[in-house]
């Protein structure tokens, strides 16, 4: 589980942070224009979460150079 605020560290590449469940203190660097999270074996982030959807979310970078986080039709919501 993430908090607000907490995908952006402070540093010059932002970064994923797991707060809870198995990957707990997991982090990944969000370095291309997109990073897809889920379930399935295609995603960059594989969350082995019972609740989590095979394709759950995207972030995805903006002209402006900001992340958006989508949900992509998750059951459980983002």
């Amino acid at each position: 589980m993430m908090r607000e605020g907490d995908m952006m560290e402070r540093s010059e590449v932002p970064m994923l942070v797991v707060y809870e469940g198995e990957l707990s203190g997991q982090r990944w660097l969000i370095e291309g224009d997109s990073l897809l999270i889920g379930r399935g074996s295609d995603c960059d982030v594989i969350l082995p979460e019972r609740q989590v959807s095979r394709h759950h979310a995207c972030i995805e970078r903006t002209a402006g150079g900001s992340y958006v986080l989508y949900d992509l039709g998750s059951k459980n919501g983002t």
